[in-house]
């Protein structure tokens, strides 16, 4: 695999297992963390699996495909400032229950944002949660977390 498939890869992989780990390790820091559908924007009949998260799971944390700009395009190397977006959503007449132990929206980009924050990834420089912002939406809560990753690639002789 690539560069930019192996960090989304280990983005995936952090989200997920992290997300439920903070169920298990703290549950009154993080309560009902499981469930939460972490879903890569690369992913088969991604059309479907979000319609699933967001109508029958009411969470659904989405990661985005990366996007660099070569700091170095004369350079032998690439130096490559890559950033992609994470996007939360929650349904919350579908997500929250009536004793209100689930995270809401803001909570969970907050824990993505704690997951992440110099998460290190093999080959990049840790990891660097830029933004978190607000999107208006009229059916659910949105949030989107603005991600950077800088790495180096060599030209293949």
């Amino acid at each position: 695999m690539g560069a930019l498939s192996n960090l989304t890869a280990a983005v995936n992989n952090r989200l997920t297992t992290g997300l439920a780990k903070l169920s298990n390790v703290n549950p009154a820091a993080a309560p009902q963390m499981a469930g939460i559908a972490v879903l890569t924007e690369d992913t088969n009949d991604l059309t479907t699996k979000i319609a699933k998260a967001i109508d029958q799971i009411g969470m659904l944390v989405l990661i985005g495909e990366p996007h660099y700009v070569n700091s170095t395009p004369t350079a032998p190397q690439s130096g490559l400032k890559v950033n992609f977006a994470i996007a939360v959503g929650e349904t919350p007449i579908i997500w929250r229950d009536a004793a209100n132990l689930k995270p809401h929206c803001k909570d969970v980009s907050e824990y993505v944002n704690q997951l992440l924050a110099q998460f290190p990834v093999a080959g990049f420089l840790p990891l660097r949660v830029l933004r978190n912002d607000f999107v208006p939406d009229n059916k659910r809560n949105l949030r989107e977390l603005t991600i950077e990753a800088i790495t180096t690639l060599n030209p293949i002789p």
